[in-house]
Formats: structure tokens, sequence, C-alpha cells
């Protein structure tokens, strides 16, 4: 499947409003959910040296030095600033594409109501495992089904705007979500950066960055804000 879309002949175009650069033409709809419910981690194992693969891998030294690895940065980074600008009283989070669930996990151990939407079968069991609340849905599914109790105050979309067809909907979607005052974190790849481009001038390859099919957006710093 993934090698299909390989055969695609394709261009780079940038956003004409905010900036970043996409694939034209971009993966269908249903290729898709497909590949993302029922490839998506096989594929990134094959791929080998991945962070999601290393949190599932049956090597346990291999998975516990990546997780001891972010749990001292990235998550524990991001629960500084959850803390440092929510009132301890507002703390339910949900995580949009949570894998294997170690960051829910974390937040959970931490004091915070934890929920999750994953819609890896695979990966979404593993995170079950954990015992924290995980929804086998994307996050359209989710948003469609939602009650309007259904309110977090925080939101995260860690590597999310780089996979999907429409960025600024998913955005708004997890606005709809979103208690007064809450925080949506989003992180993506800082990508077509000035150190990527200034390399390429020395190389032969083409851009190494573009990740196809599974990464269809390219943000920097200034068409992520």
């Amino acid at each position: 499947m993934a090698r299909d879309f390989l055969k695609i002949q394709y261009k780079l175009k940038k956003d004409p409003d905010f900036g970043y650069i996409y694939l034209d033409p971009p993966p269908s709809e249903d290729f898709l959910k497909c590949f993302y419910k029922n490839r998506y981690y096989r594929y990134l194992q094959k791929k080998g040296n991945t962070q999601e693969a290393k949190l599932i891998s049956e090597d346990k030294e291999t998975k516990n030095r990546e997780l001891k690895w972010l749990q001292k940065t990235c998550y524990a980074d991001r629960l500084d600033i959850l803390n440092k600008h929510l009132s301890s009283n507002h703390k339910k989070i949900l995580d949009v594409g949570c894998g294997s669930g170690e960051f829910l996990e974390f937040m959970k151990n931490s004091g915070w109501k934890t929920f999750g939407i994953e819609p890896s079968k695979e990966v979404f069991e593993k995170a079950k495992e954990k015992g924290v609340t995980v929804y086998n849905l994307t996050l359209e599914e989710f948003f469609a089904q939602r009650k309007e109790k259904d309110k977090f105050h925080a939101i995260v979309l860690t590597n999310i705007l780089e996979h999907i067809l429409k960025p600024i909907e998913t955005i708004m979607m997890a606005k709809e979500l979103l208690s007064p005052g809450g925080i949506i974190c989003i992180q993506v790849p800082n990508d077509f950066n000035q150190l990527q481009l200034l390399a390429l001038k020395k190389v032969t390859k083409k851009e190494w960055w573009v990740a196809i099919p599974d990464h269809i957006n390219y943000f920097d710093f200034q068409s992520l804000e």
C-alpha cells in the first residue's frame, strides 16, 4: 500500500494562507484511514529507528532507554508547562494519537485524569494495558460521537498535524473539545528549515526529510505559529 503511493508523481506546494508545505496530490482519505488503523506501526517497525518503534520494541532495553529519556525530557517539559498555566483542579487531558500510551501513563502517575485517541488497533490494545482510558477512533470519529460534557483542560497533538489532510480543521476540532482557558500542545517536525536547506545545497539528494506516505504537511516555526 505504501509502495503504491510512492509511485505517484507528487509536487510540493505552499499553503497560501499559512505558509506550510504540503504534498499535491495528497493520499486519499480512504488510504490514510486504512493505513493508520491497520498498517502504520508495522510500517514504522520496518523503517527501524523511530521513537514509536522503540516504544513497542520487543527489546526491553531499547524500550526502557527510550522511555526514560522521554520521561526526563519531553514528558517532564510538557507537564511543567501545563502545571504552570493550569490550576490544580484543571487536570483532564486528551492525547490525540496517543500510540501505546506512555505519555498518558506518565500524566496519570502525575495526578491527571487521562484520555487518549488512537486509531491503530495494535497499539490501542497496548495503551489499554497501562490502565488509561483510550478510544480506538480517529479524532473525527471521536468528535462526531462526543457528548457536550466531553471537554478537556489540555489537548496534546504530538506529531499529528504533519500526517493529516486537514490540519486547520483538526486544530478547530481540538479547540471545540477544550475547556475555557485550556491549552492545546502541538509538536511537529521543523522541516524545510534553514539548516536543512543549507545542507541540501551541499549534497545531491532530494529533500530527504520528505517522508511519504505518512508526512503530508511540513511546518517550520513561522507556518506553525
